[in-house]
Parts: C-alpha cells; structure tokens; sequence
C-alpha cells in the first residue's frame, strides 16, 4: 500500500491497521520528546495524540494527564493560528502545516 506525505500506518495490539492523517508533529525540547498529532479521514474532528519512541521506533497513546493537557494546549494554539485554515485542516484534503518534523 503507497501511503502520501501527510498519512501514516498504525498497527495496535491486535494487529489492526489504521490509516491516520497527519495533522502536525511538535517536539517539546525539555522533555526530549517528540509529538504526532493526527485524525482519522472519516472522523476528523477528532484529533489523536502519539508520543513518539525513537530508540524503540514505535508510536504511543499519550495517558500522561499533565503531558495530555499540555499537547491539548499545543493543538489549540495549532487550530487557533489565522494563517492557517481550519476547512483544510478539518477536511484532511492536504497537509497544512508541519511545526517540526522528527
């Protein structure tokens, strides 16, 4: 399967595979951690959260409260930036923005 720029395979416990577009990626400097914030084509209103393991090469769900609530922030001020459209980002029909890329 050819996957384009802004998509990315996710396979859970149960070997499922998800196809997820990308919304952006953040990298928090203190933390050494980098984010993958992305949605489902079908349902994109609601927005996924990844923390990303570079030594083990995987993607994990955030369940830090403290580390969730802060990327919530960073999605806000994402959506609430007026240079980019919310119409593009909510229809998925391109890649809008990449803050940093990991």
């Amino acid at each position: 399967m050819n996957l384009k720029d802004d998509e990315i395979m996710i396979e859970d416990d149960q070997g499922q595979q998800t196809i997820y577009k990308i919304l952006f990626t953040y990298t928090h400097d203190e933390r050494k951690k980098n984010y993958l914030f992305a949605y489902l084509e079908k349902s994109p209103e609601d927005v996924y959260i990844f923390s990303c393991d570079e030594i083990n090469h995987s993607l994990e769900a955030v369940s830090d409260e403290e580390e969730f609530d802060e990327c919530n922030e960073i999605l806000s001020e994402f959506l609430k930036d007026e240079e980019i459209e919310v119409e593009d980002i909510l229809l998925g029909d391109k890649l809008i923005a990449t803050k940093n890329n990991y």
